[in-house]
């Protein structure tokens, strides 16, 4: 007899409300893992397709300057999923030089804004992102390039989606708020992280989640009877014949990092117990959410932290002070010498 587990699906950004019970999640994971190999990207794009320079700095760099955008506008996580997403299949597609590759970045977060956000930035905002390097218009151009070459397809189900749903397969007896924290927390960590490319948003969630299990030590009955759930999903890569050797490359890669950050917090309190010094109590349903996560960039002020439109906050035109302009962050020595050769020529 199947449990009716229903749980609550609350989606405030959204306005949305909704319950439902394993079969429904497990009837929702079929239907968009159908449709998951239209928003995949080519997971190796940089060398395949991108001839006018293109690194992987290039993305690591302004996946990070996602995060400050997020910080300093108070941006869902899932807005910086579907921006990654709709770059990197645009990359998959065409080969962008370092001025064009900026516009891209602008217009694919402006895209995920308009999708995600309840409000909307301003068209100055970019101008003012760019240091004037692109006026409205060329925004207003590449978004439409975006639109076209994505076919219009802007909600991918992004690995935090998936997981949201697969998470609600569990046992309804295990505190599935907490797998769920820690779960988004580390695949957020991983959106920078190019090589993550080479494996599906399915597999990425379920890769996450058994790493979480295995951290919070979820008795092996649990995991067995959850994983067994899976069996029925019709994920796209299953038939393929690498997808267990790939899924468990991915949930190698999420369990290092994990040991990794559990070592380090385990060191520092050995080093505060030592000083006599109590640890701070950890965030609410056992870990840091990404909106904790600092990676080494300032957090904007309290009233910094706010929507932005143009009917709510017409003065929202110049980004805060420490957010890193979009100019700077690539330009490297590199850029600066193929900026010149465009000039002169």
């Amino acid at each position: 007899m199947e449990e009716d587990n229903l749980v609550e699906s609350n989606d405030e950004r959204a306005g949305t409300y909704e319950m439902f019970t394993k079969r429904e999640a497990l009837f929702r994971i079929k239907n968009i893992a159908s449709d998951e190999w239209m928003y995949t990207p080519d997971p190796d794009y940089i060398n395949n397709k991108q001839k006018d320079g293109m690194k992987v700095e290039w993305r690591n760099r302004i996946t990070e300057w996602f995060q400050r955008i997020r910080q300093a506008y108070n941006l869902d996580t899932t807005t910086i999923f579907k921006a990654v997403n709709y770059m990197d299949r645009y990359l998959s597609k065409y080969s962008l030089d370092p001025v064009n590759f900026r516009l891209l970045v602008l217009g694919a977060l402006f895209i995920a804004t308009k999708v995600e956000e309840l409000a909307i930035p301003t068209q100055h905002l970019a101008y003012h992102l760019s240091q004037g390097a692109f006026v409205p218009e060329d925004i207003q151009f590449m978004e439409i390039e975006i639109l076209q070459c994505l076919q219009y397809r802007l909600h991918p189900i992004t690995p935090i989606d998936y997981a949201s749903l697969l998470i609600q397969l569990l046992p309804s007896t295990l505190t599935l708020e907490t797998i769920k924290i820690r779960t988004d927390d580390l695949l957020s960590n991983f959106v920078f992280d190019y090589s993550i490319l080479k494996f599906p948003a399915s597999m990425q969630a379920v890769a996450a989640i058994t790493c979480v299990l295995r951290i919070l030590a979820i008795p092996q009955n649990y995991v067995i009877l959850w994983l067994q759930e899976l069996e029925s999903c019709s994920f796209h890569y299953e038939h393929l014949s690498n997808a267990s050797v790939n899924i468990q490359q991915c949930a190698q890669k999420f369990c290092n990092h994990l040991l990794l950050e559990q070592a380090a917090d385990q060191e520092v309190e050995r080093m505060l117990s030592n000083l006599g010094v109590a640890p701070e109590p950890s965030t609410a349903d056992g870990g840091d959410t990404f909106d904790n996560f600092d990676n080494g960039m300032s957090t904007p002020p309290p009233q910094e932290q706010r929507p932005y439109s143009d009917h709510q906050d017409p003065d929202r035109d110049t980004p805060p002070g420490d957010v890193t302009l979009i100019t700077p962050m690539l330009e490297d020595e590199e850029n600066r010498a193929y900026n010149k050769r465009k000039w002169d020529s």
